[in-house]
């Protein structure tokens, strides 16, 4: 019986088997890579892109549709101050310090220490001594939280405790009301109806001695300071 043995391989089978492993091996890696610039949005599935795949800080501003972030994606308690805003905090406390400290608002009553200021003027003519003269009224723009009391500071008098200002810098001491005349010609003065003003103003007429006949004229500026 004849034996059957295997012989050694030639040189040339050798390097015949080799090539067609690299070929193969070759073609397994084409078929299995990815060339550049060729998958799109229609190569990836739903939901394929995931937080974990996407690097820190590569989305950018640029990159969001408009009117697409909202409060719910927002953190507003994270948000700094707007920079024109910087004054609007100030603003609630504004609206309550701002009148506390001139008024408790114009329906009053004028804060304690603060002071209005206006003018009066009355003139006339007296025909008969002893009639009944010009009344006039002073408003006070802001009332009082209680009447002040009368003070009369004729022209060229000196300031006092209750007055210390002048006609060109009315002032008043707290709870006073005074009246810096100017140009008195005829009157002595002038006088309150009911003796005293009330927290709303006062009504003036000007004393005119008992015997005077003739044209008569009183005017200055007033200031009165809420107690």
């Amino acid at each position: 019986m004849r034996t059957f043995r295997l012989g050694r391989p030639s040189p040339a089978l050798v390097v015949s088997i080799i090539a067609l492993i690299l070929a193969l091996g070759g073609t397994s890696y084409a078929a299995f890579s990815v060339p550049r610039n060729s998958v799109g949005s229609r190569q990836l599935r739903k939901n394929a892109v995931t937080t974990k795949k996407i690097a820190n800080g590569a989305v950018t501003g640029a990159k969001i549709a408009k009117s697409t972030i909202t409060g719910k994606q927002i953190d507003l308690a994270q948000l700094g101050t707007v920079p024109a805003a910087s004054q609007a905090s100030s603003a609630d406390s504004a609206s309550s310090a701002d009148i506390s400290r001139d008024a408790s608002g114009l329906a009053g009553p004028l804060a304690s220490g603060q002071t209005l200021r206006g003018t009066f003027g009355m003139g006339g003519h007296e025909d008969a001594a002893g009639n009944f003269v010009q009344e006039e009224g002073i408003t006070f723009q802001i009332p009082l939280a209680t009447p002040p009391a009368l003070n009369y500071v004729a022209p060229g008098s000196l300031a006092t405790s209750n007055c210390p200002g002048s006609f060109a810098n009315p002032t008043a001491a707290a709870g006073q009301l005074c009246l810096y005349g100017e140009n008195l010609i005829g009157a002595s003065g002038v006088a309150a109806v009911a003796s005293t003003p009330t927290n709303f103003g006062v009504i003036l007429f000007p004393l005119l001695p008992k015997t005077f006949t003739g044209n008569y004229e009183e005017d200055g500026v007033w200031a009165v300071t809420a107690r």
